[in-house]
């Protein structure tokens, strides 16, 4: 603590399968992030040097470089489970007491792509290479009843090529899940009819890789 350096073992940080392996009463903080706060320490560690990692483009003699930042020390992070629908928002809180609420991301997907394929890296016990292990037409068949009644969705499947590939598009949405703060609050019904038309619009051409009329 003198010095402000410590020397440790590889230590994980525990989550919640974590928890039941290893019959932890809580989930405990970073390691490496709670040593280093008792020590008022930073991270710091010098370049590893090898040699050997072939590079995806053929030709390339220039160093590579692998690095891993710890910013703003994120071990201080915290992982919680949220039900489908919920979403996380950013309070602060005034010098007077008053609230603003700011959205940070909405545990719903506007647009989703699901793709399917099995490559042929299974094989059986005579090293036949398998590129599909059971019979499917349609990820669809796979989905939740209340996915697929929540999305509207589309199938793009190559079967020659045991390729499944589904589209999906949420129905229905609630303005203020876009907006910062409250800013809905001060639009008129016109304006927000306006702003839903062209949300709307926007995840139509993201839904269906073109530009749409207006």
């Amino acid at each position: 603590k003198k010095y402000g350096v410590a020397v440790k073992c590889a230590t994980i940080t525990p989550n919640a399968a974590r928890m039941d392996e290893y019959h932890l009463k809580e989930m405990w903080k970073s390691p490496n992030g709670t040593i280093r706060a008792i020590l008022d320490g930073t991270v710091f560690r010098t370049p590893i040097l090898v040699r050997g990692i072939t590079p995806f483009i053929p030709g390339w003699r220039k160093p590579i470089t692998i690095a891993r930042h710890a910013y703003g020390d994120v071990y201080k992070n915290v992982e919680a489970q949220v039900p489908a629908g919920a979403k996380a928002e950013l309070l602060v809180t005034k010098a007077d007491g008053t609230e603003e609420k700011y959205l940070i991301h909405q545990f719903d997907s506007d647009i989703v792509t699901v793709d399917y394929r099995v490559r042929g890296f299974t094989r059986d016990i005579e090293g036949r290479k398998h590129f599909i292990d059971h019979e499917i037409n349609s990820i669809q068949n796979y989905l939740s009843d209340d996915t697929r009644e929540a999305y509207q969705m589309t199938d793009v499947n190559v079967y020659q090529e045991n390729l499944f590939h589904t589209k999906m598009l949420l129905k229905d949405f609630e303005l203020e899940n876009y907006l910062f703060g409250d800013a809905t609050r001060t639009l008129s019904t016109e304006q927000r009819e306006q702003v839903t038309e062209r949300l709307k619009h926007e995840m139509l051409e993201i839904f269906y890789a073109r530009n749409m009329p207006r």
